[in-house]
């Protein structure tokens, strides 16, 4: 029977960097430490916003299961619904008990460890890409200026403002992968079995990851590689075959993610679906480049190509929006980019940081302009709210302090009513209203859509409640109390340019609080 045999993967020019690679020439800690800072700097920090506030909100229920009182006993709740499908959750609540931390300070501390842990995954990683202490530390920087990068169509970055499961998944899996590349497969495995219950659908993905790399590193590569790919495409378009139909609501929400689907993303996506892979080959092929990297780096590079080209492949072939099942859109294989992304960061970096001595300044000059586009763009997206937000401050953004406000001064049975697109508001920035207002919400269209698309038992409600709210903010009062009343909605939360004669005893510039008579 054939078994896969890894090979000495060891090349001259790890030899040479070994030789010349002593503890004192490894980046230091101080070095790291200093990435990091500028990683907080420019990523910035808003716990509350997007899926932040998803994860934010089921800690805080794990914690204070006295709120949320009308959602506790249901079998399915938005609180809590998609944060009960890993252990992040519970492990944060239960290390937050331990530390006997406020949970927004405990939740900053481990975001700010989250992103050292990553950046010294990283630099594990570049040891093992590059024999060059100047590429190495030209990959963490690099890295570090660019965590706020989008990955093509996917609708992630290479890390979040907020902490979530994916936050402390990175540096395992980074990790992971510097081990394996040394030859260590049981260390590498082990990363990635502590990672599975953090983020299984993620680590689904760099599980086959792995095994490329693994493949590509056998005494019998093109074939082993060759039957990976076609195995794994044939258990998927198995598994998309076989796929019971969706209902309606389960479709509707699965539609509502639209960069699920590769028909359709817009062309600058797919520019970032081609460009990252083709890099990638070029850095493993073209002499000029391959020389200054290590032969792990190179299989590391075509691995990645690889995977590429099977989850593109899948999706192009086997995911569509007419399908009857979305099962395999839902399994969402383009998220295989993330750590493509992230490998193709410190290949660049490291590159860069290994210029000859005429060329010393483009690795600058590329930090400091990737630093400068990518703190601009974080700003466009978080325009109204501060670049960090800290425990204990007034929120810069005007429907933070309404929320705030709610939380101090509403019952915590209270159910609130707000229009169905009330994060994509002008100022709102998707801030989150459950977690800061810790109080109950009807589902909205677009949170709340993502994880009534993964957690299929919620659609029929979210369909149903989200479609109520929609164009709550315009309706007449009349409407809202048809409209919401029945839901068991006894506030509302409203635009403050709404007209509306209900009792309102909050307003400020963006958002008024109005009591449902």
């Amino acid at each position: 029977m054939a078994t896969i045999t890894l090979l000495p993967q060891v090349d001259q020019s790890q030899r040479d960097g070994h030789t010349q690679g002593t503890q004192s020439a490894r980046p230091r800690t101080a070095w790291f430490l200093l990435c990091a800072v500028l990683a907080f700097g420019l990523l910035g920090y808003h716990p509350f916003a997007e899926d932040g506030g998803i994860y934010a909100t089921g800690v805080t229920l794990r914690l204070h299961p006295e709120l949320f009182p009308t959602e506790r006993n249901l079998p399915h709740s938005f609180a809590i619904a998609h944060t009960s499908q890993s252990l992040f959750v519970p492990s944060v609540a239960q290390l937050i008990r331990l530390l006997h931390l406020p949970q927004d300070w405990a939740m900053l501390l481990l975001f700010a460890t989250a992103l050292l842990a990553t950046l010294l995954a990283a630099g594990s990683l570049a040891r093992a890409l590059f024999p060059s202490i100047r590429a190495q530390r030209g990959a963490v920087l690099l890295l570090a200026v660019s965590l706020g990068l989008p990955v093509a169509g996917t609708s992630l970055y290479l890390a979040d403002p907020y902490l979530t499961a994916r936050s402390l998944w990175t540096p395992l899996v980074l990790y992971g992968l510097s081990l394996l590349l040394r030859s260590r497969a049981r260390a590498a495995l082990l990363c990635l079995v502590v990672s599975a219950p953090l983020h299984p659908l993620m680590t689904v993905w760099a599980a086959l990851l792995f095994a490329t790399v693994m493949a590509r590193r056998s005494n019998r590569p093109a074939a082993w590689t060759a039957g990976l790919a076609a195995a794994t495409l044939a258990a998927m378009a198995t598994l998309q075959a076989f796929a019971p139909p969706d209902s309606g609501a389960v479709r509707a929400a699965s539609l509502s993610r639209g960069y699920w689907f590769l028909a359709q993303w817009e062309w600058y996506e797919w520019v970032g679906l081609v460009a990252a892979p083709v890099l990638l080959l070029l850095f493993a092929t073209w002499n000029p480049l391959r020389k200054r990297t290590s032969q792990s780096g190179r299989d590391l590079c075509l691995a990645l190509v690889i995977v590429a080209g099977i989850v593109t492949a899948a999706a192009l072939l086997l995911i569509h929006p007419g399908d009857a099942s979305l099962l395999l859109a839902r399994m969402q294989p383009l998220r295989m980019l993330h750590p493509l992304y992230l490998v193709f960061v410190l290949m660049a970096g490291g590159l860069l940081g290994d210029l000859p001595q005429r060329l010393r300044c483009m690795p600058a000059a590329a930090c400091i302009a990737a630093g400068i586009g990518l703190l601009t763009m974080q700003r466009g997206i978080y325009a109204h709210s501060g670049q960090w937000e800290l425990p204990g401050a007034t929120p810069a953004n005007a429907y933070e302090r309404a929320f705030l406000w709610v939380r101090d001064n509403t019952p915590v049975d209270a159910v609130f009513a707000a229009d169905a697109d009330y994060t994509k508001a002008p100022g709102e920035d998707a801030q989150m209203f459950r977690a800061v207002a810790q109080r109950t919400a009807l589902p909205d269209q677009a949170k709340d859509g993502g994880i009534a698309s993964v957690i299929p038992a919620l659609a029929e409600t979210w369909k149903r409640e989200s479609d109520l709210q929609t164009g709550l903010a315009t309706a007449t009062d009349a409407q809202r109390l048809t409209w919401v009343r029945p839901l068991g909605a006894t506030w509302l939360l409203l635009p403050a340019a709404a007209q509306t004669a209900f009792d309102c005893p909050f307003r400020n510039s963006a958002a008024k609080v109005c009591r449902l008579p």
